[in-house]
């Protein structure tokens, strides 16, 4: 406690008055100490010029999930692929946590659930319809990067059969949640 009033007691508000800490962009008070920023600007704090660098690799799913014989590229699921590509531009963002990835997972494994018990894919891919919109909400109040946003929707799109959906999104989404947890580990 004596950090957080010490830390506190160093800021000033714009009229002078000691214990505010100020927005280092236009010096309102942002009325919390742990923050350099204002909530106006709490965006351009948090996700950077650099939310928009981290992009889906060249060619992710224009031959689609597997190869001639049905099975799965490589590509989706080792190290240095496309899961690790992804994984990493993940992680790049500070504020995109494992628990955030980890709910859009969970509903894909409940998909997958559904289909397991019913046997109804035309159902599944409603849910799966679903979370196109989750993620575009969760999107739109920038709680997850545009990289996300766009690998959600770009999987979903190429979901056309129950294989596509278990054997191929379900393995290489599994894939892209165990390598931003070795890039950004759990705090």
């Amino acid at each position: 406690m004596a950090d957080f009033q010490n830390e506190l007691s160093k800021h000033k508000s714009p009229d002078g008055e000691q214990g505010q800490k100020c927005c280092k962009i236009c010096g309102a008070p942002t009325n919390n100490p742990r923050f350099d920023t204002c909530f106006k600007h709490k965006d351009k704090s948090t996700w950077g010029a650099g939310r928009e660098q981290a992009e889906l690799p060249k060619e992710y799913l224009k031959q689609g999930y597997f190869d001639s014989n049905g099975v799965l590229f490589e590509r989706y699921l080792k190290r240095n692929g496309d899961a690790d590509d992804i994984a990493k531009g993940l992680s790049s963002f500070r504020d995109f946590k494992n628990h955030q990835l980890r709910r859009f997972y969970g509903h894909i494994r409940a998909a997958d659930n559904i289909l397991k018990m019913t046997g109804n894919f035309p159902a599944v891919k409603v849910e799966l319809q679903k979370l196109a919109a989750f993620v575009a909400e969760a999107y739109g109040k920038k709680k997850v990067p545009k990289i996300f946003y766009d690998f959600i929707n770009k999987n979903i799109e190429y979901i056309k059969t129950e294989m596509d959906f278990r054997e191929g999104f379900l393995a290489h989404f599994q894939a892209v949640v165990g390598f931003f947890t070795y890039y950004k580990p759990k705090e």
